[in-house]
């Protein structure tokens, strides 16, 4: 693949104000942003992944690309947005480069967070008539707040505890009514046996993610929670029903067009590229 310098892409806008560049993390954000334009995108308009970007490498993967680059331009032509995951920059109050546009949650997988969802894929996908879904989805966003507080406390203290190293779904327990229970004290051991550090610190963490917990107690869980633990959350509660043939994957299926205008950032994403004129509404 031919990665394009930032310098030669502002150069490119400058000579060509009338085109519009989209730039995401990953092949799942242009692909999820390009199903929901359909047909109705600007000719003008494009979608590109950061991997076309010619960055030097950088910590904090794709996202971090993106940001870097979003500093490499910052001040650049408005015809260029940067569509990034929040992360934990909007609940801790970080600033973002000029141009950079948020995730209305935490990251991507926010938009699957819903009741209405959860209900096409219990009766849909699985057949399931004994699960409440409102009370399934409470329960994960009840799981989901407590593996993020853990989640946050590790980021502002640099513990880089190793998540991605450590089996999130080891540590749940799915009730009969398909509500997820989240094991922490479990997962905290883990978690520090992963990072080759002494169990004696479990109690240190407990302390500081309770410290989180009560500082953004007012805080929606929804702007909380990370994706990829609902996605596990959803994996579980898929096997634990039986399931066969369906996973988390699925529920991105039962995400709708129509649903876009209740979200302001993604509605804004989607106005972007579909230039002057077009409604959101009108999806």
């Amino acid at each position: 693949m031919i990665r394009r310098e930032p310098a030669a892409i502002v150069a490119a806008h400058r000579m060509d104000p009338g085109r519009l560049e989209l730039y995401v993390e990953g092949r799942r954000d242009r692909l999820f942003l390009m199903w929901i334009l359909d047909k109705r995108m600007s000719k003008n308009a494009t979608i590109k992944e950061v991997s076309s970007v010619d960055i030097p490498e950088t910590l904090g993967g794709e996202r971090g690309r993106l940001m870097a680059f979003a500093k490499m331009i910052e001040g650049g032509p408005s015809s260029i947005m940067i569509f990034a995951d929040a992360d934990h920059d909007r609940l801790l109050g970080r600033d973002v480069p000029k141009g950079v546009v948020l995730t209305d949650f935490r990251d991507l997988e926010g938009y699957l967070i819903r009741v209405d969802l959860m209900d096409k894929l219990l009766a849909l996908g699985l057949g399931d008539e004994a699960c409440v879904s409102s009370e399934v989805i409470e329960g994960m966003l009840s799981a989901g707040r407590e593996i993020a507080c853990i989640r946050v406390a590790s980021d502002e203290r640099g513990m880089q505890l190793p998540f991605s190293k450590t089996r999130l779904d080891k540590h749940l327990d799915v009730k009969k009514n398909g509500v997820v229970v989240f094991l922490r004290d479990s997962y905290l051991r883990a978690l520090v046996s992963n990072a080759q550090l002494s169990l004696k610190l479990v109690e240190h963490v407990v302390g500081i993610s309770n410290e989180v917990s009560d500082r953004f107690r007012d805080v929606e869980s929804i702007q909380m929670i990370h994706g990829k633990d609902f996605m596990v959350m959803v994996d579980e509660l898929m096997r634990s029903l039986g399931g066969r043939g369906v996973d988390s994957r699925s529920i991105w299926m039962a995400f709708e067009r129509e649903s876009v205008v209740g979200f302001k950032v993604l509605a804004s994403v989607v106005a972007f590229l579909c230039a002057a004129g077009k409604e959101v509404s009108s999806l």
